[in-house]
Parts: C-alpha cells; sequence; structure tokens
C-alpha cells in the first residue's frame, strides 16, 4: 500500500523552493554579532575525562581569535551545571548571536534523563533526545533552544559533541539555526575538538560565498563542513537545522568573500520532503515550520506535538517521525 504524505501549515502558505537569486551587496553595519561560547570536559555520568583541560584551553583560543576579529564575546562558560548554563544562554542579546557548545554529547529516551544503551544508540530507527554532558548530568539541548533570548535578531548555535543531531528546535522564541557536529560518536583528537579547530582558524570576514557583504549560518556550516575529517568511521556527520522565515539568515558583516566557491548546499526557501528509513515514513521540512503545523498521512492529520525530532539522513533541514504508537496506528 502506498502511503503519502504532505505538511498542512495552519494559517499560513506554503512556499515551494526556487532557484535561488543572488543578493544584492549590502550596505552598512549590522549590529555587533555577540558570541558565548561553553566547553563541558564532563560526561553524561557526572565523570570528568582526560579532555577537559584540552577543551577549556580549545575555548579560550576560540574566544581569543573571534575577538581579534570583531565580535564580541560577551560569555565563556567551563564546566557549567544546567543551571548556570541556561542562565548564561538567556542573557538579553543586542545584536546576532552566535551560541557554541564544544564537549561531551549523548542520547537520551525522548522526555527523560535515562541515557541509551550502546545497542541502542546504533538502532537505525531510534527516538531519543540530543544532551549535553554536564558537571551535573545529562542537558536536553532543546531547554537549550526554548532558553534562547528573544531580543537577538538571529541565533546560531553550534554544538561540537559527539550524537548532538537528534534535536527538534520548533519552540525557539527567535530565529535560528543549529549546527550538530555528528548523528552518532565522532572520533576526535584528544588536544583538539573537530569544529573548536575550525572556529579557532576561521576568518569570518572570508567565508561570504555569495558576496552579499554577509556571513549567514548556511555559509558558516559549509565552511565547518569543508575542515571536518575526510568522511569514514568516526568522522563528524555535520547537520544543519534552520528555524527562521529568511532563506539567508544573516550573522556577520564581512569584508571579503570567496566567490569561486559553492554558495550554499542547499536551495533557498520552504521544501517539504517525504522519505522512508527502514520502513517508516519521516518528512524533510527546510525553513519555518509553524508550531502549530500538522502532517497528513494517509488522510490522518498528526499534530506537531505528536511528531518526534530525528537525526535527519540529510544535510540540511529539520526531520519528523510521527510516535510509534501513531506509526503502528497506521500498519
Amino acid at each position: 500500500m502506498r502511503w503519502t504524505l504532505c505538511l498542512i501549515l495552519l494559517g499560513a502558505t506554503a512556499r515551494c523552493s526556487a532557484p535561488r537569486v543572488l543578493p544584492e551587496k549590502i550596505s552598512g553595519r549590522p549590529a555587533r554579532l555577540e558570541v558565548r561560547l561553553v566547553s563541558s570536559g564532563y560526561d553524561c555520568r557526572h565523570q570528568a575525562t582526560i579532555a577537559r583541560a584540552a577543551l577549556a584551553a580549545e575555548g579560550q583560543a576560540v574566544a581569543t581569535a573571534l575577538a581579534a576579529q570583531g565580535t564580541h564575546v560577551t560569555t565563556r562558560l567551563v564546566d557549567p551545571t544546567s543551571d548556570e548554563l541556561l542562565k548564561g544562554v538567556a542573557v538579553e542579546a543586542h545584536g546576532p548571536l552566535l551560541w557554541m557548545y564544544s564537549g561531551h554529547g549523548d542520547l537520551v529516551h525522548p522526555g527523560t534523563r535515562t541515557l541509551l544503551a550502546d545497542e541502542e544508540k546504533q538502532s537505525p530507527t531510534r527516538l531519543a533526545d540530543s544532551v549535553l554532558c554536564l558537571a551535573d548530568g545529562p542537558l536536553p539541548i532543546e531547554r537549550v533552544v526554548l532558553a534562547l533570548p528573544p531580543s537577538a535578531p538571529f541565533a546560531l548555535m553550534i554544538v561540537n559533541a559527539c550524537f548532538s543531531a537528534d534535536v527538534d528546535i520548533r519552540s525557539a522564541r527567535t530565529e535560528m539555526a543549529l549546527v550538530s557536529l555528528s548523528t552518532q560518536m565522532a572520533k576526535t583528537d584528544p588536544a583538539s575538538s573537530p569544529l573548536g579547530q575550525a572556529m579557532r582558524q576561521a576568518s569570518l570576514a572570508n567565508l561570504d560565498r555569495d558576496c552579499d557583504g554577509w556571513l549567514s549560518d548556511g555559509e558558516l556550516f559549509a565552511y565547518l563542513q569543508d575542515q571536518a575529517p575526510a568522511r569514514g568511521y568516526g568522522a563528524p556527520i555535520l547537520k544543519l537545522r534552520r528555524q527562521t522565515h529568511e532563506p539567508t539568515p544573516h550573522l556577520f558583516a564581512t569584508t571579503g568573500c570567496h566567490p569561486e566557491l559553492p554558495i550554499e548546499r542547499e536551495g533557498a526557501g520552504l521544501l517539504f520532503e517525504p522519505y522512508q528509513h527502514h520502513g517508516l515514513w519521516r518528512v524533510r521540512v527546510t525553513g519555518y515550520l509553524s508550531p502549530d503545523a500538522a502532517i497528513v498521512l494517509d488522510g490522518q492529520t498528526i499534530a506537531a506535538k505528536q511528531l518526534h525530532a530525528v537525526g535527519c539522513r540529510f544535510d540540511t533541514g529539520q526531520c519528523f517521525e510521527p510516535l510509534p504508537a501513531l506509526s503502528a496506528g497506521n500498519d
């Protein structure tokens, strides 16, 4: 039996994807990019790890490198508790916000703080929530998303941790995007992390691929993909989620560009794409997904709260799967 899958945006009209039109050069200076950095050397069982000192040193190096480029590094937390981290996230922002976590990540059963067993993590049909590993245990990344200050016109979260791609960002109170290091365990050098090293070496002013005078989330994501180790066992599998009405959100005013590089890995616009994963229906969504959106699956309307975010086989976009009880009812 062939299933059909589509999205209904209540009170809004879905836009079809279209060929990208290069933006005109933007004049004037934006509000200053604010940077907030967090590093944690703990695993999710409250144990300090051998990477603790290296992550703290790398965080300081990233802060120094970004500050030298005209950004405003307002916060740098080392080994915070959940409350300390969330308090730092929620501070009012006065411009575009770049928030980056480097440390350990893990997976918990949805809506709990119970870690998945190793065999459960390897299941291709797992349902899980990504968490940060802090001094007091696991913190769901979705709680960080919810804490982002609405005063930021745009926020980009970089989660430089293993198992960091099973995240639902629809609860954000501001326009945002999230870059995850990997859907799986990633092998890293004990002295440096993949995305930490890349951010330390980044020249933000020269990462503008469409030469419009701005660095966008997609351009920074493309740079991080280029800098990550080659794909293979244990290599990072970067993912970009986006919850914004803007096809190319702006982070930073640039003074140089690389027009010879690909502009973006994905076309602009809002796209709904159903697909099957090990016999289960999923849907990928790019762009802004209204909190009151619903999926119609073989004539059955499934409310947004009955959808669970999954790791996504695509580089970009949010992917969702109906919760198991609903999927079973459609067999």
